[in-house]
């Protein structure tokens, strides 16, 4: 367990908490941001923000924890990726999940991590406010809606677009 002292956490907290971990890269095209009437078979009922990219985007696997931490709550979490740019959203995850067999690197992080797209928050019909992530169901990727409340561990990932 490492020690961050009182000055590198403040300095932290009002710079950039992504720590990219390279586990994975890829190059996905344009792709536009979803509809609402696309995503009410999620029982979506409304799109809250979309801030995801719909250019190109070369993918970058990372996390906001720090070093000595296992988990963060919801608020905190939130709180770190404020000024994340480029937060994939749903149709980044959709195309890898669409596309995993395509890339074995990726394939092989499955069990092993799950990824966050919180470029894109959505509210469902109980009134729920989520994002997209991708995570094992059996031998491949799939996509589910987690709790914006739930917050981060220190196998989940965010993606995020990067050069």
């Amino acid at each position: 367990m490492s020690t961050i002292s009182v000055d590198q956490r403040f300095a932290m907290q009002v710079g950039d908490f992504f720590r990219e971990t390279g586990e994975f890269t890829v190059t996905i095209p344009a792709l536009a941001q979803p509809t609402l009437e696309e995503l009410t078979k999620f029982r979506i009922r409304e799109i809250e923000c979309d801030i995801s990219p719909i250019e190109a985007v070369t993918l970058k696997l990372g996390t906001v924890l720090l070093p000595d931490e296992d988990r963060i709550g919801g608020d905190e979490y939130k709180q770190r990726r404020i000024s994340l740019a480029g937060q994939f959203g749903y149709q980044q995850l959709n195309w890898l999940m669409e596309h995993q067999d395509e890339h074995p690197a990726f394939r092989a992080l499955l069990g092993k991590i799950y990824i966050d797209g919180t470029g894109i928050i959505v509210v469902d019909v109980f009134g729920d406010r989520r994002f997209p992530y991708l995570n094992q169901r059996g031998e491949r990727w799939c996509l589910y809606w987690g709790w914006i409340e739930y917050g981060l561990v220190r196998f989940g990932r965010i993606a995020v677009s990067g050069k």
